[in-house]
């Protein structure tokens, strides 16, 4: 065993939490689309917010492994367009996962002034769920240029395209997940 593998373990390990908490984030969006009275959206909103705590500590261990990983195979590879392509794809799902925190913040704080027990509230962030579904797919599109290392075109169209499915999957499943009222900032 070396530092090469044991940092190939933990990258495996920051992917598979990153798809867990992906799954639980858009099951409780999609719950929270469903819920009866704003108190339950958002209890589901809450389990939002504490699962998303995930994604930043997931991105930086990413980052830092396969950090690891391709300077301890060769300092050649930081200009592999794959590579290049994985940094990106990070820093754009950190950026747009710090505007997802705060137009979550904002969403907690305006159910948190509605009574419980009502049942008109907004449900639905459209702008959010689009990121969110964006991100999900810009994600998948890092782990699909990793694993086939395409060359630049490929590796930044890989992204694009995953980023682009992941949004359309999104704007679709968000309008009949929610038919009520959405959130304004």
């Amino acid at each position: 065993m070396d530092g090469y593998h044991i940092a190939l373990y933990i990258h495996l390990l920051a992917l598979v939490a990153a798809a867990c908490a992906s799954t639980l984030v858009h099951f409780a969006d999609y719950r929270r689309g469903q819920s009866t009275t704003a108190g339950e959206a958002l209890q589901w909103h809450r389990l939002i917010g504490v699962t998303s705590r995930t994604f930043p500590i997931v991105i930086v261990l990413l980052l830092a492994t396969g950090s690891y990983m391709v300077t301890s195979a060769g300092s050649a590879l930081w200009a592999a367009a794959w590579v290049k392509a994985g940094v990106t794809g990070a820093i754009l799902l950190f950026v747009v996962g710090g505007y997802l925190g705060a137009r979550g913040k904002r969403m907690a704080r305006a159910l948190a002034q509605i009574d419980p027990s009502a049942t008109d509230f907004p449900r639905h962030d459209a702008i959010a769920h689009t990121l969110g579904g964006m991100n999900t797919g810009l994600a998948l599109g890092v782990v699909g240029a990793m694993a086939m290392k395409p060359e630049m075109l490929g590796s930044f169209a890989i992204l694009a395209v995953a980023a682009l499915l992941g949004a359309g999957w999104s704007m679709r499943s968000g309008r009949a997940a929610s038919p009520v009222a959405e959130f304004a900032e």
